[in-house]
C-alpha cells in the first residue's frame, strides 16, 4: 500500500502535459512539432519529444527541448515515425 501511495504522490507532483501538440504538414523530409505549454503554475524544466518508427512497439529516441521552446524540428520523416511530447519537471517527474 505504501508503494502504491508513493507512486500516486510522485505522479501527482509531475507537471501537466503540454496541450495542442500538432505536426506541421509539409513535404519536407524533416518533421516540425509545435505545442502549447502547460499553465504557468506548473513548473516545467523542459520537454521530452519521443520518437519511434511506426513498426516499433516502444519509444526508440528521446529529444530534450528546453522549457522556453514550443517547437522542434526533427530529422525524422513524419511518414515513417510516430511522435509524442511530454513535460518534465525539475525533479525529473
Amino acid at each position: 500500500t505504501q508503494v502504491n501511495a508513493a507512486t500516486v504522490a510522485e505522479i501527482a507532483s509531475a507537471p501537466a502535459s503540454p496541450t495542442g501538440v500538432r505536426l506541421v504538414l509539409d513535404l519536407s523530409p524533416r518533421t516540425t512539432l509545435l505545442w502549447d505549454a502547460p499553465p504557468p503554475d506548473e513548473p516545467v524544466a523542459g520537454f521530452d519529444v519521443l520518437v519511434r518508427r511506426t513498426t516499433a512497439p516502444d519509444w526508440e529516441r528521446t529529444v530534450w527541448v528546453a522549457a522556453t521552446e514550443r517547437r522542434v524540428v526533427l530529422a525524422f520523416s513524419k511518414d515513417d515515425h510516430v511522435f509524442a511530447v511530454r513535460s518534465v519537471g525539475a525533479d525529473g517527474a
